[in-house]
């Protein structure tokens, strides 16, 4: 399609709900820009949209899903945060420069998803990142390198209702240079008076995302479960190291701490039968 041909068709439905835009490309050369003004856009899909078509910046106050994957050239037009937003999932790059201001028009979400090419200018960054506050977030994914401390706490610190974590450790493991190093100055408040449920996905049993989960489950203090979903390296591989993260210390005494293979087969579990030592740390070590 051409932007001046899509212009007239949206321009045309002033009542829009939905919009999905799938896997788009453009047969003209046309290089404007798709402006709209959407006021009762309450669903919005853009997948596989390619660099070769033309950019689109929509505004839609009344958004409630949004849902952007492999995307390039969009962009939600005003700065105003959109308060009936319930989910946000963002698998791609936003414009360089503009991923502050796009969260913050997101920051009502109750469940947001962010991929690793969306963190991507935020762990460049060293030490903590000023993120918006996310008040209604309760339930976030991380399809990132998570080990990188500075980063999760920024966004943990950022979203004090948090109950639902998942960090999926599979998506381009080494495409961040640093490593977990130390743990935060201060514990955010999610940690320790609203998050119940952690998913971990594609850990390895060494010792970087090994003091990501010592962390969480140290400071941890209303824990209800941890489930662990083992990297297939680790499979049948390193018996220390599953018995050094089931035994793992942990405040919340009614944390649960299971693990599993990638296909979800139950692997070990572990209750929590000791009690929190703030001295007992994770050892520095690869096991």
């Amino acid at each position: 399609m051409d932007c001046e041909s899509l212009r007239r068709l949206i321009s045309g439905c002033p009542v829009l709900e939905t919009a999905h835009m799938d896997t788009c490309y453009s047969n003209t050369d046309d290089k404007g820009t798709l402006t709209a003004s959407l006021r009762f856009l309450k669903n919005l899909t853009i997948v596989g949209y390619t660099r070769e078509f033309f950019p689109i910046a929509i505004e839609a106050p009344s958004l409630e899903h949004l849902h952007l994957r492999y995307f390039l050239g969009f962009q939600l037009l005003g700065s105003s945060q959109m308060p009936y937003l319930v989910s946000a999932r963002v698998e791609g790059r936003i414009s360089d420069g503009c991923l502050i201001g796009f969260l913050n028009q997101i920051c009502n979400a109750k469940e947001v998803c962010l991929s690793w090419e969306t963190l991507a200018p935020l762990a460049a960054a060293n030490g903590d990142v000023q993120l918006p506050s996310f008040p209604n977030l309760t339930h976030l994914t991380i399809k990132s390198d998570g080990c990188r401390s500075g980063l999760l706490h920024s966004l943990l610190n950022s979203a004090p209702k948090l109950q639902s974590l998942v960090i999926d450790l599979g998506l381009n493991r080494n495409f961040f240079a640093k490593k977990w190093k130390s743990e935060p100055a201060c514990t955010p408040k999610c940690l320790l008076y609203s998050l119940e449920e952690i998913e971990i996905q594609d850990l390895l049993l060494q010792k970087d995302d090994m003091k990501m989960v010592a962390y969480l489950l140290k400071f941890g203090a209303v824990l209800k479960k941890v489930d662990v979903y083992l990297h297939e390296e680790d499979l049948g591989r390193d018996k220390r190291g599953l018995l050094s993260l089931l035994k793992l210390p942990r405040r919340s005494r009614a944390c649960k701490v299971q693990t599993f293979l990638l296909d979800e087969e139950f692997y070990g579990d572990s209750n929590n039968e000791s009690d929190f030592d703030e001295s007992d740390d994770f050892e520095d070590s690869d096991e």
